[in-house]
C-alpha cells in the first residue's frame, strides 16, 4: 500500500481502519506504538499526549505533510496506521491459497460486510483461528495460530487478541476468508461439470472411483485444508496413473508431505491412496488431491486431462504388459566375484599345525591364474550368498557367526572334495583333503599296553596327536607326498583319554585287560579300536553292504544318504571315511 500523499488521505484511513478508537484513545497510545524516529518527529507537534487521535487531525497539523522529508513522513504515517491496525508493508503478508480467490477481502470496515455477503463466507467468522495455520504468513504466527485453542477468525479481525503481533493473525484470518470464498465458488462450478454424463465409460468408471473416495471422506468428516498455492504442486506421478499433491510443510513439526490417487488401482474407498512423508491422517490434503483428480477427468479443457484420458483408454492387459516388458530384464547372473576372478582355498603349516586361508586369482593374460592375493572372511561375508555352497560352507566354518569362533577342521572337512584347493606355497599344486576316522590302538611293549592312535595310514603318539591339533574337535597333517591332507574328527573323551593317560606315562598289565576293554566301551561309536592280539578276540570281514537312510523332507519328498554299517548292529560312517578297526559283542562273540 502506498504511502498517503497527505495528512487529510492518512486521517481518512485512521478513521476508516480505527473508527471510534480515534476519539476513545489519546494521542499517547500512538506514540507507544511508534519507533524511535517517529516518536522524536511527532514530538514535535504534539503538545499534549492525552488529547484524542481525532484532535490531533482536527488542530492545525496540516503543515506536518509540508515540514517533514519524504523519509520522514513515511515514518509518521506508519506509525498513525500502525495504530489503527493496518501497515505499509502488510499487503505483502496475504497469503494466497490453493483453490482460493485471488484478492483478499477489503481492509475498509465499511466494504467487508459487504465483501462477506457478496461471497457467502460470513458463516466463516466463527471458523477456530487456528485453521488458518497453513495462511501464517512466517512460523512465528504459524506457531502462534495454532495455540490459538478456541479462538475464531472473527476474533483477529477484530483485534480482540493480545498477542505480539495482532496484525499478522488478522492477515492470515483474511487469508483465510480468501481461501473459503474461493472453495464456494468452487464447489458451486463442479457441481454442474461432476455431475453430468461422461463420455467414454473409461472416464465414468474413473468418476465414480473417485466419488465414491469423496464420500469415505465425508463419512469420516474430513474436510479440505487450506494450502498456501506455492508450498502446493499437483503433478502427474512418474509412471503417470496417479495424481501427486506434493506440499512443502514449513512448520518445524511438519515436514514435506506427499498424497498420491491411483486412478487404475481401486479398494474398498475406491482409489488406491499413497501417503508419503508423514502425511498418515492427514484427510484433508487427500480430499484436496481427490477433487483435482476429478477436476482432470471431468474437465475436457483441463491441462491434465488428456493425458489421464490416453492411460485410462490404454486395457490394463497393456499396462501390465509394458510393466512387464520394463522392469523383467533379461536374466544375466552375476556372480560374488569380477569375471577374470576366482575364489581358492589355500592350505599350508604354520609351526607344524594345518591352517586354512581365502584368496582371490585372476586370470592371466595368455593362460593359467596369477598366485593369488589374500582376502579377509569377512570382506567375504557380504558376497557370501551369490557364492557357490561349497565355498559358503568354508567361509561358515572358519567365521562362525554364533559367538564360537572359526574352525580350520570344520572348514577342512567343508573342503572335502573341493575342486579349488591349492598349496600355500605353490598356487600351481592342487591339495586334495580327505577325511579318515580315528582309531585308538595299544601296542604291547613287554606284556604292558601302551596308547597310540591311529589316522589313515599314520600312527601317532598322544603327543604326536596334540602336534598335530587344529582345534579340541579335529587334527589334521599333510601326507608324505605334499598334495593331500587327511583330517579326522577327535570327539572329547578322547583328549581326556590322553589327559589321564599322559598323567601316569606308564602302560597297562594283563591285570588291566577286563577293566581297560569296558573303559574303551565308553567311547563313541564313531571311534575305532585296534586292539593287540591278547584283547583282539575273533576278527571278522566287514559287511560290505551299503545301508540307505531316508529321511522325510519339510516339503514333501525323501532325502537318501548311503552309509556303510561294517559290524553288524554297530554304528554307520560315511564310505570309507570311518575307522579301521572296530570293536563289538556279535551272537555272544
Amino acid at each position: 500500500m502506498a504511502v498517503p500523499a497527505d495528512m487529510a488521505e492518512l486521517e481518512e484511513r485512521c478513521w476508516a481502519l480505527a473508527g471510534e478508537r480515534m476519539v476513545a484513545e489519546p494521542m499517547a497510545t500512538v506514540l507507544a506504538n511508534a519507533g524511535p524516529l517517529a516518536t522524536r518527529l511527532l514530538s514535535a507537534f504534539v503538545d499534549d499526549p492525552e488529547v484524542p487521535v481525532a484532535t490531533f487531525f482536527a488542530e492545525d497539523a496540516a503543515d506536518v505533510r509540508d515540514v517533514l522529508a519524504p523519509e520522514g513522513w513515511a515514518t509518521v504515517a506508519e506509525a498513525f496506521l500502525r495504530w489503527a491496525g493496518h501497515s505499509l508493508e502488510r499487503d505483502d503478508r496475504w497469503v494466497a491459497a490453493v483453490d482460493g480467490i485471488d484478492q483478499a477481502p477489503p481492509l475498509d470496515p465499511k466494504a467487508f460486510p459487504a465483501w462477506l455477503m457478496r461471497h457467502g463466507v460470513r458463516r466463516r467468522l466463527t471458523d477456530p483461528l487456528k485453521n488458518a495455520e497453513p495462511l501464517g504468513a512466517d512460523p512465528r504466527v504459524r506457531f502462534d495460530l495454532h495455540q490459538m485453542g478456541s479462538r475464531t477468525i472473527e476474533d483477529a479481525l477484530e483485534g480482540r487478541l493480545s498477542v505480539r503481533d495482532r496484525d499478522a493473525l488478522r492477515d492470515a484470518a483474511r487469508s483465510y476468508l480468501s481461501w473459503a470464498a474461493g472453495r464456494l465458488r468452487l464447489r458451486r462450478a463442479r457441481e454442474e461439470y461432476w455431475n453430468r454424463d461422461l463420455e467414454p465409460k473409461v472416464l465414468r468408471d474413473a468418476a465414480a472411483r473417485l466419488k465414491a473416495l469423496l464420500q469415505m471422506l465425508d463419512r469420516r468428516d474430513a474436510r479440505a485444508v487450506p494450502v498456501p498455492l506455492g508450498d502446493a504442486v499437483f503433478a502427474p506421478s512418474a509412471d503417470g496413473f496417479s495424481l501427486e499433491l506434493r506440499v512443502e510443510r514449513q512448520q518445524a513439526w511438519r515436514g514435506s508431505v506427499t498424497v498420491s490417487i491411483h486412478l487404475l488401482e481401486m479398494e474398498a474407498g475406491g482409489v488406491a491412496l499413497h501417503r508419503g512423508g508423514g502425511a498418515a491422517g492427514d484427510d484433508g490434503l487427500v480430499r484436496l488431491c481427490a477433487e483435482h483428480a476429478m477436476d482432470a477427468i471431468c474437465d475436457d479443457e483441463h491441462e491434465l486431462h488428456a493425458g489421464f484420458r490416453a492411460i485410462l483408454d490404454r486395457p490394463r492387459w497393456a499396462h501390465l504388459l509394458a510393466d512387464l516388458e520394463r522392469e523383467v530384464e533379461p536374466w544375466a547372473p552375476t556372480g560374488p566375484f569380477e569375471e577374470d576372478e576366482r575364489l581358492i582355498w589355500r592350505i599350508g603349516e604354520r609351526d607344524g599345525v594345518v591352517f586354512v586361508e581365502a584368496a582371490l586369482q585372476k586370470r592371466k593374460k595368455r593362460s593359467g591364474w596369477t598366485r593369488g592375493r589374500g582376502v579377509d572372511q569377512q570382506q567375504l561375508a557380504s558376497r557370501a550368498l551369490d557364492m557357490d555352497p561349497r565355498d559358503q560352507a568354508v567361509l561358515r566354518a572358519l567365521d562362525d557367526r554364533f559367538g564360537r569362533g572359526g574352525s580350520d577342521g570344520e572348514a577342512l572337512l567343508a573342503l572335502v572334495g573341493h575342486p579349488r584347493v591349492v598349496s600355500a606355497d605353490r598356487s600351481t599344486v592342487p591339495v586334495r583333503v580327505r577325511r579318515r576316522g580315528l582309531d585308538v590302538r595299544f601296542e604291547e611293549v613287554r606284556s604292558d599296553l601302551h596308547l597310540a592312535f591311529r589316522v589313515g595310514d599314520q600312527t601317532f603318539t598322544p603327543s604326536a596327536l596334540r602336534d598335530i591339533e587344529l582345534d579340541r574337535g579335529h587334527v589334521a597333517f599333510f601326507e608324505p607326498s605334499g598334495d593331500v591332507v587327511t583330517v579326522a574328527e577327535v570327539p572329547p573323551p578322547i583328549w581326556t583319554l590322553i589327559d589321564v593317560w599322559e598323567r601316569w606315562s606308564t602302560g597297562l598289565p594283563p591285570a588291566a585287560d577286563d577293566a581297560l576293554l569296558a573303559l574303551l566301551d565308553r567311547l563313541p561309536d564313531a571311534v575305532g579300536r585296534e586292539l593287540p592280539p591278547r584283547l583282539r578276540g575273533e576278527a571278522i570281514a566287514a559287511d560290505p553292504r551299503l545301508v540307505a537312510r531316508l529321511e522325510p523332507l519339510p516339503g514333501g519328498g525323501l532325502a537318501t544318504t548311503l552309509l556303510a554299517r561294517p559290524l553288524p548292529g554297530g554304528p554307520v560312517q560315511p564310505p570309507g571315511e570311518g575307522p579301521i578297526h572296530l570293536l563289538g559283542v556279535l551272537d555272544a562273540r
